[in-house]
């Protein structure tokens, strides 16, 4: 009982799953481990089985090769940052959309050190005595311990699928964007739950772009878009504008068509049974496809409300303060232009002026003729307020990164 309630201390997520798909923060490397899947049916057709049996049948109640969960395990993301630094052209991307990266992050063996390393410094952050325990608890049961790690059993690791290798682009930022919240100095907690917005946006990102690679009806435009080819025009959480409320919900349905029709390409509506056309399509639509899309953005709160009519794109303190972090290198600044120039490369995120107006285009929506908001600048307030906007003058702003690098114990010596 003590043991439980220690850890349920260091829950993260997963309230809602079967006790063996629990996510603990902070990472530790003794608490990492392939995604694992209790075979609950299985189990109950096996009748009453004590813990021995189940070890010793480990591949029969539990599941390593099945994934339910986002991102199919975390595989595909470390496929597609896989194929960035390989075939990908980090620089060129970085030239043609100014997207302000250094030459240690275009340089893909340079970048493949930071994410190494940056990755290493983030489980070794957890507090020593929790690893302590882990290892404790795994020496403590020597008999399932003995059945979970036998030399030579291959079916311990997870088979990795593959990933379009046309995805380099997104995958290319979302690897500089891992690399600095990795080597930002802020909590350790913190970051975590700022790698866990990172992820999810890349996910989002990455539904776009698929989607309009296989969308020929968006193709004219996406040059229109952001680095990936599309856009999300968003606006404050709170306001009565009406035509920015009804811009930013065109817009996501905008988007949820394109991800919708580019799941029907004539390359996968054919190879799928016609007496089954319509149950495979609503469980992608629900799994894979625009109702993913739309379940992950109001989960982080990108799309509110959670309920009802009038969907929207908005942007909250916590999701401003991953993407300055994203954006901004550690104690860097860049001029307010300029990061809403970035931010519509990366993400496709318009917040006004002239990314409204291309998203607009992009979104095939009337433009409006006046793109900023009446009454205030809601965006430049929402960074003044987090303590991210230096005012020089009434014509210059600078976004800053008040955070500095974290230094390693040899930077320390």
């Amino acid at each position: 009982q003590s043991m439980e309630n220690l850890f349920l201390g260091f829950l993260g997520a997963g309230l809602n799953r079967t006790w063996c798909a629990q996510t603990f923060v902070p990472m530790t490397k003794g608490m990492l481990c392939a995604e694992t899947l209790w075979n609950e049916t299985i189990a109950k057709l096996q009748g009453d089985v004590d813990w021995p049996d189940i070890i010793r049948r480990l591949h029969t109640f539990f599941s390593v090769s099945k994934h339910r969960f986002l991102a199919r395990g975390g595989e595909l993301l470390y496929l597609q940052i896989c194929n960035a630094l390989v075939k990908g052209k980090i620089s060129e991307l970085n030239e043609h959309y100014a997207l302000g990266f250094n030459h240690e992050e275009i340089d893909p063996e340079n970048l493949r050190s930071i994410l190494t390393s940056g990755f290493r410094r983030v489980i070794g952050s957890c507090p020593a005595g929790l690893e302590e325990l882990a290892e404790w608890i795994d020496q403590a049961d020597g008999f399932t311990a003995g059945y979970a790690d036998r030399p030579g059993d291959e079916q311990r690791f997870a088979k990795a699928g593959w990933c379009p290798r046309e995805s380099w682009p997104e995958a290319s930022l979302f690897a500089v964007e891992l690399a600095r919240l990795c080597s930002v100095g802020i909590d350790p907690i913190e970051r975590i739950e700022l790698l866990t917005l990172a992820c999810v946006f890349h996910v989002l990102r990455s539904l776009c772009a698929q989607g309009i690679r296989y969308s020929a009806e968006v193709s004219e435009r996406r040059n229109l878009g952001s680095a990936t080819g599309y856009a999300w025009i968003v606006g404050p959480v709170r306001t009565d504008d009406r035509v920015i409320r009804d811009l930013s919900h065109r817009c996501l349905v905008r988007v949820q068509d394109i991800i919708r029709t580019a799941l029907r390409h004539e390359s996968i509506a054919t190879s799928i049974p016609p007496a089954l056309f319509e149950k495979r399509y609503n469980e992608a639509d629900r799994r894979y496809g625009h109702k993913l899309f739309l379940s992950l953005s109001k989960r982080i709160g990108l799309v509110i409300p959670q309920r009802g009519p009038g969907a929207r794109f908005v942007l909250s303190d916590r999701i401003l303060r991953f993407l300055v972090m994203a954006l901004v290198r550690p104690g860097d600044r860049c001029t307010l232009e300029t990061f809403k120039r970035r931010l519509y490369a990366h993400f496709g995120i318009a917040v006004d002026g002239d990314e409204i107006s291309r998203a607009c285009q992009w979104a095939d929506i009337p433009v409006p003729t006046s793109t900023r908001q009446p009454g205030g600048r809601w965006f430049e307030s929402m960074l003044r307020q987090a303590g991210f906007l230096i005012e020089l003058s009434d014509a210059i702003s600078l976004v800053q990164n008040p955070f500095q690098f974290l230094l390693t114990e040899k930077d320390n010596r």
